[in-house]
């Protein structure tokens, strides 16, 4: 990275702070430590940070929305948070579209941070080697020509089809059920055996 131009502005981004009646306070640095670990940066050409929409056949703008960063468990073991900066993370549990259970862990006292939008100052650049960038494209241009990807692909990852995932009752569940019939189940039932 090289830092040879004048830093110049790139658009805008939306990222939280610590807001100015929670930073006089003691635990100012023990938030903000949490803050690095949760933040979400949002980037935009505009100031509105706005999405498009569909509505009733309309194309409209809405508010792009931002949320805390919330962790899988094993997300939270990598973190290494000390036990006082756990304390303020509650875990719920999410069901996913397949139907399958996890745990999240959210951030509980959201309200010590605001959104500020900033404007998104560049002051380094990567230093781009030209010959090799020609290369890269002269290969690129061979490998889109001969349509030669998907044999890259296949070569990198195999042969195979992408199959949607579905959860599946156990099988021993399903061979104890069908051993016996529906009559028998009753007779079973009622006896007291099951």
């Amino acid at each position: 990275m090289g830092t040879g131009s004048p830093s110049l502005s790139a658009g805008m981004e939306k990222i939280f702070h610590i807001k100015s009646r929670c930073s006089n306070r003691k635990k100012s640095d023990f938030f903000q430590n949490i803050l690095d670990k949760v933040n979400t940066i949002q980037y935009s050409w505009k100031k509105e940070f706005t999405v498009k929409r569909r509505k009733y056949g309309k194309k409209i703008f809405v508010p792009k929305p931002q949320h805390l960063q919330t962790f899988r468990d094993w997300e939270l073991r990598k973190l290494h948070l000390l036990p006082d900066e756990l304390q303020f993370f509650r875990a719920d549990w999410i069901t996913d579209k397949y139907g399958k259970e996890y745990l999240l862990y959210v951030f509980t006292e959201p309200w010590r941070f605001q959104l500020t939008i900033q404007p998104n100052i560049i002051d380094k650049r990567r230093k781009l080697d030209t010959a090799l960038e020609a290369e890269v494209d002269s290969i690129d241009r061979y490998m889109t020509i001969r349509h030669l990807y998907p044999y890259l692909v296949r070569l990198e990852k195999g042969r195979f089809k992408y199959k949607e995932w579905k959860p599946k009752p156990k099988v021993q569940y399903i061979r104890f059920i069908q051993k016996h019939s529906t009559h028998e189940w009753l007779t079973m039932i009622r006896t007291g055996m099951i």
